[in-house]
């Protein structure tokens, strides 16, 4: 009876929790060791710090599918490398994209100008610009304009079918 009287009493419905009673007190709410339970998972951050910054970013904005990502994102690194992966995942970080059509959609746009970046920085040369994924964009105007054939001045002869 003792015990219960020198406890503070709540309204029915608040809870009257004393932290003191708890021995692990996290220093920062919200950082928290990422533990793997599954090798989807092993897999998944052993990409790199930005496969695990994406994944916390993911779970953050209630990324869909978070599992199938994952998974692309392993296969991204098998293929292209552990670098591409991660590269790719702190870009779509920055980007705020998380679907799995997002990250498909970068990695088929970014490979050439980010390799080329990569050496670029390596040998202390200047890499090409990056390229945008952005649809209508005006980076792409003058790329490619197509030029009508010449005009043959060639007749056909008697031997020559005219319609060839």
């Amino acid at each position: 009876m003792e015990e219960v009287a020198r406890h503070v009493k709540g309204v029915r419905g608040d809870s009257r929790i004393d932290p003191n009673h708890f021995s692990f007190q996290r220093p920062e709410p919200g950082h928290y060791k990422v533990n793997p339970r599954s090798k989807l998972e092993k897999d998944f951050l052993a990409i790199g710090p930005g496969a695990e910054a994406w994944l916390r970013f993911g779970v953050a904005h209630h990324a869909p599918q978070i599992k199938h990502t994952m998974s692309l994102f392993v296969t991204l690194a098998a293929t292209r490398g552990k670098w591409f992966a991660d590269d790719i995942a702190r870009a779509a970080i920055d980007a705020g994209l998380i679907t799995s059509t997002d990250i498909e959609a970068m990695a088929d746009n970014y490979p050439v100008n980010a390799l080329a970046t990569k050496i670029g920085t390596a040998f202390n040369i200047e890499g090409p610009e990056p390229e945008t994924i952005e649809h209508a964009s005006n980076s792409w105007d003058g790329f490619y304009t197509p030029t009508p054939p010449e005009t043959s001045h060639h007749e056909a002869d008697e031997h020559e079918e005219a319609w060839f």
